[in-house]
């Protein structure tokens, strides 16, 4: 009798997990099509210029051969830009309450922590506490924000943009491995059959920063090469690209009073705006990647769950 018990309550426990799950999602909210996460590059001046160019992906790509066709499902698609401060693909992907702190713990200092742009934009505000609430119910014991973030398709998009780098360069450059690591977590977590861009972000304004970002940058490119990932890779840090934003004054928030950059991480609006121009082959040739019907590698090819 006392077994019978223990297995009906452990049934129940399991159905009750089960059922608060889908509680947990279970509002109005529709996933945007197109969805676009990165970090604060996206909350502080970056995240319209990505609203616009991806909600109008056709007229900036349409020119390219097959790009129309491949993309049908993605006219007109609802674009959605998530930018959390403090983050990387590590905080998105980790289990911890330490690799989810920025994403699921009251941000003591700034209190609010992202930014959203286009159909995930729901306040007037600039900033908004994300994590805990709906739209953006990301955090439970013992599971990753990806895995809440994708459960029961709660967010499920056609197609995924992720926009990371500054936060984890000096992890991803001390090591390839370490790369490694979170691209495989990532790829176990992205739902299989999602399309997925993955860039890294602009260049800072310190000459002095670029070498660790560009290491770290080279090594994650190896990382995604070397696990076959299903998401197409977008080098930010490019001779280009650091070109236009180092020591540039006009492409960062500059404080006339002192003569100096008031803030050398996160480039202004125009200045992503000519980050996109600079770098919209490469993104038009890896959307078309992940659309095209025949590919190199199988879209179906998963990882072990871990």
């Amino acid at each position: 009798m006392g077994r019978l018990l223990k297995y009906r309550t452990l049934i129940y426990l399991a159905l009750l997990n089960i059922l608060c799950l889908q509680a947990a999602h279970s509002s109005d909210f529709k996933s945007p099509e197109i969805f676009i996460l990165g970090d604060s590059q996206l909350q502080f001046g970056s995240g319209p210029a990505f609203q616009d160019f991806f909600s109008n992906i056709h007229k900036h790509c349409g020119s390219y051969r097959y790009f129309n066709e491949a993309t049908q499902s993605l006219k007109n698609a609802p674009t959605g830009v998530l930018g959390v401060g403090s983050t990387s693909l590590n905080s998105w992907t980790g289990r911890d309450d330490a690799s989810k702190k920025r994403i699921c713990t009251d941000n003591p200092k700034w209190v609010l922590n992202a930014s959203t742009f286009g159909t995930l934009k729901y306040t007037d505000k600039n900033f908004l506490e994300i994590g805990q609430k709906e739209p953006f119910n990301f955090c439970k014991q013992d599971r990753s924000a990806f895995e809440m973030m994708f459960d029961n398709k709660y967010y499920d998009p056609k197609l995924f943009v992720m926009f990371f780098l500054g936060n984890s360069s000096k992890r991803w450059a001390a090591s390839v491995d370490n790369a490694r690591e979170d691209v495989i977590q990532a790829m176990q977590q992205i739902p299989a059959g999602m399309p997925c861009v993955f860039m890294t972000t602009a260049p800072p304004y310190h000459q002095r920063m670029i070498e660790k970002r560009y290491n770290g940058q080279n090594n994650l490119r190896k990382a995604f090469q070397y696990v076959g990932s299903r998401c197409s890779f977008v080098s930010g840090l490019t001779p280009e690209t650091i070109n236009v934003n180092v020591a540039n004054d006009s492409n960062f928030k500059f404080n006339k009073k002192t003569g100096k950059v008031k803030d050398p991480f996160h480039p202004n609006a125009n200045a992503a705006k000519t980050f996109l121009k600079l770098k919209r082959e490469n993104i038009c040739r890896a959307v078309l990647e992940q659309f095209k019907i025949k590919r190199g590698h199988d879209r179906s090819h998963t990882f072990p769950k871990g």
